[in-house]
């Protein structure tokens, strides 16, 4: 896939992409201001981009749907519409409509050719569908093989490579992107697969070790619960066994009782009847009881995650705290805190069905006790209801504790099953680890990583002349482990060497999936920035030679002072056809929405 044509229905520089090399420059004249280049809309572009490739976006937190008129104090893209055609690899093209008023809503049209100039579609395959139904189609139309074999992910996972954006940190590292919505499980199961591997070994390992630590929770949590541990199953079935003796004596003896001259039937409902559903309610109010204050224990905990000293932290040890960071551990807490809210709603349900239900059984035991009362008015011999109240109430205890054990007995039986279910688990992971381990050490065996890692070494070998290479290894959890080293130096552990090695890791991929369905373009914002003149010079080199022969789309955006030189001193500019759109900050002209704001 690569980008054909960016435009809108409003003041807008409307753009039309070339197959190979793409050049947004600014000019940026204005000393006072040292981001001045942003105000023109150099980055703005490919947030707009993303926006286009249907990035889900909170509102308060995209400029799109953020930035105010400076006069009026209303929304400032109001009424726009956006679209971008793109070509497919089959060759066919297809526009996304999107707009600001209602992001959440997308349209898209296949056509066999381009549109004319920058006509907007009068009709539409798929019109205003939701962002998630307009994602699955589009994941249809680009058709990624890669894909095929990856069908837990979409090209919205892999799409960040092709956007790199240092407001985003994202020359922060080769392999992760700080931007991703996804785990680690996930990024290094994605990225073995990315790399040729088989993404089973890692993400099998993965879900064993979910499910034991899942079992260890269970066990914890009966342990907790019911004051127990597995090995006192034989004492708590002993006492249950001398428990049980001595309810069967105690009902022999209430059995023997003589009430003279009494009804029969009256006393064997009385002690049968009503004392059996009295002992069933108890059983019942005691379980109910103890699941109430498990959930009023879980209604206590809550999240918590204390920002600022978390800054304080970088502060003293003096590692700069990014603005973006700040905002990424915000939208985390946030996160957070709606699932703590759902989850304690989800809670207080329960706890109110608990409480009613225990409410009812309460109720339930006092009409029982009345009747028990109006029975004991037909009986004549006070010595012999007294006996019999003794005899009730011992019963009732004994049952009450003999209810306990069960539970109790119950708790450790299924910590007996968890503990089981461990032990295979853990001779599965084993296996797992072994699988993992052999292919780690077999590299030379996967052809594709080899590709790749040939690509990077030689991208970075032409641009920065240091012998460069990405391996995976271990690490002490036995969970894979991305790494890059450049020579023998720590260059790479510098922000302008890692920006290029980011560049050339991402071009090493393109390169390698080339002749394949997936991505045919690449986005780099202001990748000359901060470099040596000899590394814009190799690397604008390396650029021109790598877009024809690997096919690829390059999109860069530079500031016109950032250009390369020669060995005079003199700017290398891009040629006519290079450029697809130039910013300045002369007058509102030359800014991307054609306004200042």
């Amino acid at each position: 896939m690569k980008l054909s044509k960016l435009y809108s229905n409003k003041a807008f520089h409307n753009t039309k992409f070339n197959l190979g090399l793409n050049v947004i420059i600014a000019d940026v004249k204005a000393k006072s201001s040292p981001n001045s280049s942003h105000s023109i809309g150099k980055t703005k572009f490919i947030r707009l981009l993303d926006f286009l490739l249907l990035k889900k976006i909170l509102p308060k937190q995209h400029f799109l749907t953020s930035t105010k008129d400076i006069e009026t104090g209303t929304l400032k893209f109001n009424g726009y519409e956006f679209y971008l055609e793109i070509l497919l690899n089959s060759g066919s093209y297809l526009t996304i409509k999107r707009t600001v008023a209602d992001s959440s809503k997308v349209s898209l049209k296949l056509s066999k050719d381009s549109v004319d100039d920058f006509n907007i579609p009068e009709t539409w395959d798929w019109e205003n569908v939701g962002i998630d139904k307009a994602i699955e189609l589009l994941n249809t139309y680009l058709d990624y093989d890669f894909f095929k074999n990856n069908n837990d992910l979409d090209y919205r996972d892999t799409v960040n490579y092709s956007l790199r954006v240092p407001d985003d940190d994202d020359y922060a590292d080769l392999f992760k992107l700080k931007k991703f919505t996804f785990d680690e499980k996930k990024w290094k199961t994605f990225m073995f697969s990315l790399l040729g591997f088989d993404k089973n070994s890692v993400a099998e390992k993965y879900r064993v070790e979910d499910e034991i630590t899942q079992k260890i929770k269970v066990i914890k949590e009966q342990e907790e619960g019911f004051n127990i541990q597995s090995s006192q199953k034989d004492e708590v079935e002993g006492f249950i066994q001398v428990l049980n003796k001595s309810k069967k004596e105690k009902i022999q003896e209430l059995d023997s009782l003589n009430f003279y001259n009494q009804d029969d039937k009256l006393i064997v409902e009385l002690v049968d009847d009503i004392e059996t559903r009295i002992s069933e309610l108890n059983k019942l109010s005691y379980n109910l009881q103890f699941e109430i204050k498990k959930i009023n224990d879980s209604l206590k905990s809550e999240f918590s995650f204390d920002l600022e000293s978390i800054k304080e932290i970088f502060n003293e040890t003096k590692i700069y705290f990014p603005d973006q960071l700040t905002k990424s551990y915000e939208e985390l807490i946030e996160f957070n805190k709606q699932i703590t809210i759902e989850r304690k709603d989800l809670l207080k349900e329960a706890l109110t069905s608990k409480v009613a239900a225990l409410r009812d059984v309460k109720v339930t035991l006092l009409d029982l006790n009345k009747e028990k009362e109006k029975y004991r008015d037909v009986l004549q011999d006070n010595t012999i209801i007294k006996k019999l109240k003794e005899y009730q109430n011992d019963l009732i205890k004994l049952e009450n504790e003999i209810a306990r054990l069960e539970a109790q007995l119950d708790s450790i039986k299924v910590i007996e099953i968890k503990k089981s279910e461990i032990d295979r688990l853990d001779d599965e992971l084993k296996l797992t680890v072994q699988k993992l381990t052999t292919i780690i050490d077999n590299t030379k065996s996967n052809t594709r990583y080899i590709n790749i890692r040939n690509y990077f070494s030689e991208f970075a070998m032409s641009v920065l002349n240091y012998p460069a290479i990405i391996s995976i290894h271990k690490n002490k959890n036995n969970n894979v482990e991305y790494s890059y080293k450049i020579g023998d130096t720590r260059k790479g552990e510098g922000h302008t060497y890692k920006k290029m090695l980011c560049v050339v890791f991402d071009l090493a991929i393109l390169a390698e999936y080339s002749n394949e369905s997936y991505f045919k373009f690449v986005y780099h914002d202001d990748v000359f920035s901060n470099q040596e003149n000899k590394i814009r010079v190799k690397l604008l080199k390396l650029l021109r030679i790598y877009c024809d022969k690997y096919n690829i789309q390059y999109i860069l955006s530079i500031i016109k002072d950032d250009l390369p030189r020669d060995e005079n001193g003199n700017p290398i500019e891009f040629s006519k056809d290079d450029i697809i759109l130039e910013l300045h900050d002369k007058d509102d002209s030359g800014k991307l929405f054609k306004t200042s704001f």
